[in-house]
Formats: structure tokens, sequence, C-alpha cells
């Protein structure tokens, strides 16, 4: 596929501004309609947006080592929509939001949780952005006429249909923003639940999709974005089964959290590996020139499936553990016992109490 310079523009800007002020309004809304400080909401933004520019630059040059040997130092100011980590740009905004709530001296973890939807907003209006910058958000040339239509795909400027990447990225986030939204008065008793159930879905997500980007961070044959999301949900659900160990006795979790999440991740590297390195793998084999055409052709789809299936196993096993540490935590808060109403305490009469009682009588008395 031929690639074409790819660079921001007005369009893609007006959109990305659009898209943060519409997270900022919704973030707004819903920390008004939970009680919490609405200041938060224009913090975030203010804090969020340097940081998340800061660390996307920084996530991308210490994975491409490459653009030192091009460019030198000046690798770090090179404002190259290819050269930003979106996994980056995304831990920029959720710091701004946990120091937004330091700050607003309102509870981190509820904070979070009411950032969950909005964040999951700003995500998919900046991949729908990708739009506008060229071949940064698209996949290969698709040749079945059965999926040339969009959001599935879309035509190129050769006249060629191609994955439609960040539509399907975009879409993604529309449902996590869904899910956030009414995981948020469902889990309140467990604050921060809904933060990491949104981060999880996102994950897998873009777990499923940067493989298929025709433009992406790759380290070897490693997916640098697609590591640190699968480090994010390795994070969260050996978090919980630590959780549901110390909080709620159940001592099964962590261990077979920690299998799940071995076989999970080698099975991946594995696929991924298969699927990059497709050559390395058939050409040794004994086998015709037509069967190996065909595995040739064919390899890619069926590990791609395989990696599906795994990330949907770890999506479940993340679903059951977030409904045992919900349900060991609701019980929990009903076994507590009733505070009982208290008697009002008794102010000890002062030393000179009965004189004072004796001269009131005397003074009622008189008149």
């Amino acid at each position: 596929m031929a690639m074409e310079p790819i660079a921001f523009n007005a369009s893609y800007l007006t959109v990305m501004c659009l898209g943060l002020g519409a997270s900022a309004w919704l973030h707004h809304l819903l920390l008004s309609r939970r009680g919490q400080r609405r200041r938060m909401a224009w913090l975030t933004l203010l804090l969020g947006l340097p940081m998340a520019a800061i660390l996307a630059k920084l996530f991308c040059v210490v994975f491409r080592f490459d653009l030192f040997n091009v460019y030198g130092a000046s690798a770090l100011i090179q404002a190259n929509p290819e050269q930003f980590s979106f996994v980056g740009g995304c831990l920029g905004f959720v710091l701004g939001a946990v120091f937004a709530a330091l700050i607003s001296r309102e509870r981190v973890l509820p904070a979070l949780d009411a950032y969950a939807a909005p964040a999951c907003l700003m995500v998919a209006v900046a991949r729908a952005a990708e739009s506008f910058l060229g071949d940064l958000g698209i996949g290969d040339y698709v040749d079945a006429e059965a999926f040339q239509f969009f959001p599935v795909a879309v035509r190129d400027n050769w006249g060629g249909w191609a994955l439609a990447i960040y539509m399907l990225a975009a879409l993604a986030a529309l449902a996590c923003a869904l899910c956030a939204g009414g995981w948020l008065e469902r889990y309140r008793l467990v604050p921060g639940l809904c933060f990491e159930r949104t981060v999880v879905g996102l994950c897998a997500g873009q777990i499923m999709f940067e493989i298929l980007r025709v433009i992406s961070i790759v380290l070897s044959f490693v997916h640098t974005e697609q590591v640190l999301c699968a480090l994010a949900m390795v994070i969260i659900i050996i978090r919980r089964c630590i959780l549901l160990r110390k909080r709620c006795q159940r001592r099964a979790w962590l261990p077979v959290g920690i299998a799940v999440i071995f076989v999970f991740v080698l099975w991946e590297i594995l696929l991924q590996f298969a699927m990059d390195k497709t050559d390395y793998l058939i050409d040794p084999l004994p086998l015709s020139e037509a069967a190996m055409d065909w595995l040739k052709a064919n390899l890619a789809p069926v590990c791609y499936s395989l990696m599906a299936l795994g990330v949907a196993g770890l999506l479940i096993f993340e679903w059951l553990s977030a409904h045992a540490y919900l349900k060991c935590t609701a019980a929990g808060s009903e076994q507590l016992p009733a505070c009982p109403d208290l008697p009002a305490a008794e102010v000890p009469e002062p030393d000179n109490a009965p004189e004072k009682r004796a001269e009131k009588k005397k003074k009622k008395s008189k008149h």
C-alpha cells in the first residue's frame, strides 16, 4: 500500500477541540449528578492536555530508537502524527484526572469513575478524527466484497477498499462509554471498579485493532501499543485478585488469575509472531507450492481469530472477578451492624448547682 505524507491539519484539530469540549461537558454533568466538585472537569482538561502531549511523545520515542538516528534530539519536538503514542496520551489524561481530584480534595477512585465515560467519548472522537490523517488509521486492503462497506472499510486515494480501523476503534470506544455510564451507579459501592472495567474494555479493543493498522509503533515483531494495553489489563486483574484474597478471603482467585494471565500472554505472543513472521514458519515446512500459498493466505486470519478468542477469554475472567468482588463488597456492607441510637449525654452539674437553685426559688417566692 502506497503511503502519503501525514501531518496534522485544520480539520483534525477542529474535531479534536470539539471532542475535548464534549468530553469536558459530559464530565461536568456527571460530577454534578454525583455531588462531586464540578471544577474537576475543567481541571482535568487543563492538566491532562499538556501531560497527554508529553507522554504520548515520550512513549513513542522510548520504543522507537531509530527516531534519534534520523532527527537527533529534535525527535522530541517533531509534530508528526505517526510519532505519538495513543496509550501515552490516554495515560496523560488519566493523570490529569488524578491531580484534579487531589487539588479539589476529592477521593481519587470515585473521581476516576466519573471520568470513565467522558474519557471513552474522547477516545472515540480521537479515533474518528484519524480519518483526516491519511493512512494513519487504516489497515490492509479488503479483497472480500462482502466487507467493502463503511464503517468496516473505506476507499483510499487510489480507489481501493482498506480496513477502516479508526472507525471500528471509535465504535468500540463508544460502546465502552455506554457501558461506563451504566456501571457508574451500579458499582457505586466499590469505588474504582467502573474505571477499571472501562480501561479493560478499551485495552481489549486496542489489542485487537492495533495489529491490523498499517502504521504502528513496532519493536521487532511486537506492537508496543498492544503490549502496553495488555500490561494495563494484567495489572488491573492481578490487583483485583489480590483484593479478593485479602478482603474477601477468596484465596483461589490469585493463583488462578496468575495462571490465566500467563496462558493469555504466551498465547498472544505466539500468535502475533505467527502473524508477523509467517514466512519463517512456513518456508521450512515440506509442503507443495499450492499448500504453501494456501497457508500464507489463511494463516493470518486464523491466528487473528484465535487471538480474539484469547482476548474474549480474558474478558470473561475479568467479568467473573469483578462480579465476585462486587458481591463480596455488597455482602460485607450488609453485614455491618446498624448504629444504635445513643442516649443523650448527661452533663454533670457544677458544684454550686444546689445553691443556685435555692436562690431561684427565693426570687420566685418574693414575686
